[in-house]
């Protein structure tokens, strides 16, 4: 039996498995939709430019529409002088070909900024990150567990890795980064995927471009012809990346070792870790262009292996490979599973992956009202978080075309797109409530990179998001309704000092929440640290359980909502002060 052969056969199985999975699915019980028809929505309002994040993109394009001038660039939030308030840091573009000027202030430069009791300073050039590269990917996470955040920033071109020194500055060691200069990355993920207690980094590799002979296209429609993006299947297509974490400060590429070079051939762009089937080991999925995602499981050794097609998480419903770019794991319907949302192109859906256990899934997009809404958007940005803390994770996406010039042609497919708010109907189904999400979610963009957090620590999760040459947008969440939250800071010691990979188990009077630390989600960018857990309108204390990546069961009790704290690892708990600061 041929590769190919033997493709199509796991294909067909699981075209046969997913029609016997959805027969069987309504017998689960699970709430309907009218039960929970009247949840309540979230409403944003856009406080950038009154907070002091008054930042544009950068990414001209060229006459040509060279293919990484459109991809955009991802945002963090984290705490690089562990004051307790969430910073931010900004991937920037570039003008092709890059500039060799010298860097200055006026530079397009990657920009930090420093929140101060929900007011940004930009520190970028007193912190040293003076990058003029292409950044595509971000992550944040303690590489070399001293307490403070590192950095991570792929790029077209050499990778950049910042070390904090713990005074508001950073170390360029990237020279212990063995990146390949022709090769276009996406975003990265901090894991430990050796369990040694060191963070490791997973790095997916979009294409690579032949720098003397860069591939251009164009594209054709009633006589007029106009320069495209080219689709990736006219590059080859490199690997993924591991980088083990040696404790010395070296990194050492072990992707061949690690098992990825087994796997096909593809052009990866969204990855997030989360122990998917159930094992207690955390693994790591990928969100491949137009070729199968991966599901990349661990032996809990560091080696992979790719069980995508057979769990149902590779293709569609239909079998069919989509243009997976973001990618978002999260227990969506309260089952304690985690399922996977991934943003695609235009004219396909996003997909709603449900866990259905022991690392089987189910793609329910449609059953979950996600597919009709998305099929004319392209999304990039995904983000599952509960935005009106009633305890169910609800669903944002960053929309926005590749092609500029499509109009041209008479093809009604818009460049500038509306971003989407779903909200959560207790685990049944999500409502699309964009339109009464605030002003800005009329506004037209090109989405690129998001991610969550609460920047003004007033108990609501907030959003940021990357406009493609366009200006950044901080989204305040008005926490509009009465429900409460607590927000938990996690601090390993047996495991990584982040306590990346920690599963939190909350537990209410009539449910169980399941809420996990992640290295990095969405596209190419990272929430907070901070996980914040919405409780509803319950009043009485609560206790939660954590699993760290150690290995390590540890209870907290007697927790009341409202609550900020810092759990250390087999210590007790630290409470941190309630802040209601709105800028």
């Amino acid at each position: 039996m041929t590769r190919r052969t033997e493709k199509a056969m796991k294909r067909f199985w699981w075209m046969i498995t997913a029609s016997f999975l959805l027969a069987v699915s309504p017998a689960i019980e699970r709430p309907a939709f009218g039960q929970a028809a009247g949840v309540t929505s979230a409403h944003f309002e856009d406080v950038s430019e009154s907070t002091g994040l008054s930042l544009r993109h950068h990414s001209p394009f060229s006459e040509e529409r060279h293919l990484h001038l459109a991809m955009g660039s991802g945002v963090a939030w984290l705490d690089i002088d562990q004051d307790g308030w969430p910073d931010l840091c900004f991937g920037q573009g570039t003008a092709w070909p890059e500039s060799t000027a010298q860097i200055n202030e006026n530079s397009s430069l990657d920009r930090i900024f420093r929140n101060q009791r929900g007011k940004f300073t930009d520190v970028t050039l007193e912190a040293g990150l003076l990058n003029a590269r292409y950044s595509m990917g971000l992550a944040a996470g303690d590489l070399d567990n001293d307490g403070f955040v590192d950095l991570m920033i792929s790029c077209f071109g050499s990778h950049l890795l910042y070390r904090n020194n713990g005074d508001g500055t950073f170390d360029d060691v990237s020279s212990q980064l063995n990146s390949v200069p022709s090769i276009l990355s996406a975003s990265c993920t901090w894991i430990d995927c050796d369990q040694d207690g060191l963070l490791d980094l997973y790095v997916t590799n979009y294409v690579e471009i032949d720098l003397n002979n860069y591939a251009v296209c164009t594209q054709s429609h009633r006589n007029r012809t106009v320069p495209i993006p080219c689709p990736p299947r006219k590059y080859p297509w490199p690997a993924d990346t591991l980088y083990r974490n040696m404790g010395d400060g070296r990194f050492m590429d072990v992707s061949q070792s690690a098992g990825l070079h087994d796997c096909e051939k593809s052009a990866g762009l969204g990855v997030v870790a989360g122990d998917f089937n159930g094992d207690q080991i955390i693994d790591l999925y990928v969100a491949n262009d137009t070729t199968a995602n991966f599901l990349l499981i661990n032996d809990g050794q560091g080696h992979f292996q790719d069980h995508a097609i057979l769990a149902g998480a590779a293709f569609n419903r239909l079998g069919e490979g989509e243009a997976g770019m973001g990618v978002s794991s999260g227990d969506v319907d309260g089952d304690g599973r985690l399922d996977l949302f991934v943003g695609n192109y235009y004219g396909e859906s996003n997909t709603l992956y449900r866990s259905e256990a022991q690392g089987v899934f189910l793609d329910v997009t449609a059953e979950y009202g996600l597919a009709a809404p998305s099929r004319t958007r392209l999304t990039f940005g995904t983000l599952l978080t509960d935005f009106n803390n009633d305890t169910w994770l609800d669903a944002f996406v960053a929309n926005g075309h590749l092609s500029d010039r499509l109009n041209e042609l008479g093809l009604k497919i818009p460049f500038r797109q509306r971003c989407q708010l779903f909200m959560n109907a207790r685990g049944a189904r999500f409502r699309e409530a964009s339109a009464g999400a605030g002003a800005w979610f009329q506004k037209e963009i090109v989405g690129r990179g998001c991610a969550s957090g609460d920047f003004n620590l007033d108990g609501f999760s907030d959003i940021v998001v990357q406009d493609l040459n366009g200006p950044t947008a901080l989204l305040q969440n008005s926490g509009d309704s009465q429900n409460q939250s607590i927000s938990l800071l996690l601090k390993g010691r047996s495991g990584n000092r982040d306590g990346i990979g920690a599963r939190v188990e909350v537990v209410l009077p009539d449910q169980i929440l399941v809420r996990c630390r992640e290295g990095s989600s969405s596209y190419l960018s990272c929430n907070d640290a901070s996980l914040l857990i919405g409780l509803g309108e319950i009043s009485q204390a609560v206790s939660f359980r954590i699993q760290w990546p150690s290995g390590a069961l540890q209870t907290v009790t007697g927790v009341s909502p409202g609550t900020r704290m810092i759990i250390v690892e087999g210590h007790d708990a630290k409470l941190l002060p309630v802040m209601r600061v709105a800028p």
